[in-house]
């Protein structure tokens, strides 16, 4: 079977009747691509489109290729198996009631590719990390987010597809995680369509496809190429908006100056009407035609500048933003010899630890990279800190006001709006201060209006930096939680910047490298060894 996929002119209408975007062509050609745009736009929607898991509203979807996608996280139910998750479930079931003699009608046709299943499984589950002797019994819950993404990872090998789509894979995974899946791709024969605002990952790949409400822009090549295009295209477009704008300034000079010409005109008839004293039916009849005139040429003037001005607002409206996002925190600092962090043996965990004792003061302003695979403890840790974990030994305690910024929303109403939400969060900032906020990181007028958890994931993240770090004070400790995931390029380039410029102290946990070399770390603690290295 050929590995062709395409679309031709796809649009995707959401529930509320909004166009996501409208009559998308593309024609995968490139063995690796990457699908990259502003938070919103629906990257994910048109990946799942991609392998028809979701209705077109128009157009159609075209190829022989045999395609899976993968989400971030598993969409199921959190109770699931990980027998359910790999997709070996119904296999499995039909082997077992071959093998007990009783095979309903349909096993041995579910059951013809899986006889070897436990050669394939032990494949699968050596690229994505895991060991072999995994319980298949286990739930999908009981694992980290890069765990739970490595399973769907598996799944998807499993299935043996012509093309894989992957939506923001690295955005859960660790280090070795990353490099792990980075391997795969550039080792195997498949294609691939990625969904992503990893740079590093960017930078590895064949074409870059940029989704905008109007079109779907490819740029062959990886994120250099794709940037310095991206430039060309919006300074071509400026230079349009300029001109166009340009066009409706001369229109309306000239409409103004018309008016007046013709208002001196019919001021002069008027007087000649009184010198030359005109009857008063002559004097009527130079009036009515007078006004007439006026009334048709300022319908004439108005038709022009309308035009005008509807050029410039089509022009500005194709212009696609590419400055980054900008914004800044308000000042915070903290004193050098100001108590901040104090972790006397403590052991984190559930019902078991999973962490070695930790002893740790911290003082003035730093910057506490915590670090370690997934599943090592590093969420549990900040959740330990900030209360929301009791710990099995020892205490944590902070000596400063903090905000803490949690990747999984946990705060939010999901049925009250952007910006009510950023109003209960912040009660110091009135309602426009709240969205000129959101303005800055382009949630601008409806956005503000859509309910919390109607947003995409990179919106939510948003509003949630909103809501914690923008309000009239930030914090004396900053305490990020992967603050990257999902975020649009522009928008972690920004928060990068931002950042830079903090004066207080932060923990942080990123998978994400040129972020946290960005943000002068001071410490970096190893959740697997416990040990706290100085930088």
């Amino acid at each position: 079977m050929a590995m062709s996929l395409a679309l031709h002119n796809v649009s995707f209408v959401l529930d509320n009747g909004q166009t996501l975007f409208k009559e998308i062509n593309f024609s995968l050609t490139h063995r690796v691509n990457a699908l990259v745009g502003n938070n919103g736009v629906g990257k994910s929607v048109l990946a799942q489109l991609m392998a028809q898991r979701l209705p077109v509203s128009n157009g159609v979807v075209l190829g022989g290729a045999m395609t899976t996608y993968v989400p971030q996280l598993w969409p199921g139910s959190p109770t699931a198996t990980v027998k359910t998750v790999l997709g070996l479930e119904e296999p499995l079931n039909a082997i077992d009631r071959i093998e007990s003699g009783e095979p309903q009608p349909d096993d041995f046709a579910v059951a013809e590719s899986w006889w070897d299943w436990p050669v394939q499984l032990q494949a699968a589950l050596k690229t994505t990390g895991f060991e072999f002797n995994l319980d298949l019994a286990r739930s999908i819950q009981s694992f980290s987010g890069g765990e739970q993404f490595g399973l769907s990872w598996a799944a998807a090998i499993l299935t043996n597809a012509d093309v894989f789509i992957l939506d923001e894979p690295t955005n859960h995974l660790d280090q070795n995680g990353r490099e792990r899946l980075t391997e795969w791709i550039s080792n195997s024969r498949k294609k691939f369509i990625v969904v992503s605002h990893d740079r590093t990952f960017l930078h590895s790949v064949d074409a870059i496809y940029e989704l905008t409400p109007d079109e779907l822009h490819i740029h062959p090549g990886s994120y250099s190429a794709y940037f310095a295009r991206k430039r060309q295209r919006w300074e071509s477009q400026s230079e349009a908006l300029s001109y166009a704008r340009k066009v409706d300034k001369r229109a309306k000079s000239k409409a103004q100056d018309a008016l007046e010409k013709q208002q001196q005109r019919f001021a002069s008839g008027k007087a000649r009407a009184t010198r030359e004293n005109w009857s008063i039916i002559e004097r009527n009849a130079a009036k009515e035609a007078g006004e007439k005139n006026l009334k048709s040429q300022k319908i004439l003037r108005e038709h022009r500048a309308s035009d005008a001005g509807a050029r410039v607002r089509a022009t500005a409206s194709e212009r696609e933003w590419f400055e980054p996002v900008a914004f800044s925190l308000p000042a915070s600092r903290v004193s050098k010899n100001k108590a901040v962090l104090s972790l006397k043996n403590l052991t984190i965990g559930f019902q078991e630890p999973i962490s070695k004792p930790l002893s740790i003061q911290l003082k003035g302003p730093f910057c506490l990279h915590i670090t370690g695979s997934n599943g090592s403890g590093k969420s549990a840790l900040i959740k330990t800190i900030i209360g929301e974990i009791t710990p099995i030994e020892g205490t944590a305690q902070t000596h400063v006001d903090s905000a803490y910024l949690d990747q999984h929303f946990t705060e939010f109403l999901q049925e009250k709006s952007a910006i009510e939400n950023v109003c209960l969060a912040q009660p110091g900032l009135c309602e426009k201060e709240g969205r000129d906020r959101l303005a800055w990181l382009r949630l601008r007028n409806t956005k503000a209006e859509v309910p919390f958890g109607k947003l995409s994931a990179g919106e939510q993240l948003k509003v949630a930096l909103v809501s914690k770090l923008l309000g009239h004070h930030t914090p004396q400790l900053l305490i990020l939680d992967e603050p990257t995931n999902h975020l649009d390029l522009d928008s972690v380039i920004a928060l990068e910047k931002a950042l830079e410029a903090f004066e207080g102290a932060m923990i942080l946990v990123s998978h994400d490298a040129q972020f946290a070399e960005k943000q002068h770390i001071t410490h970096i603690l190893n959740m697997e060894t416990g040990k706290l290295i100085l930088r």
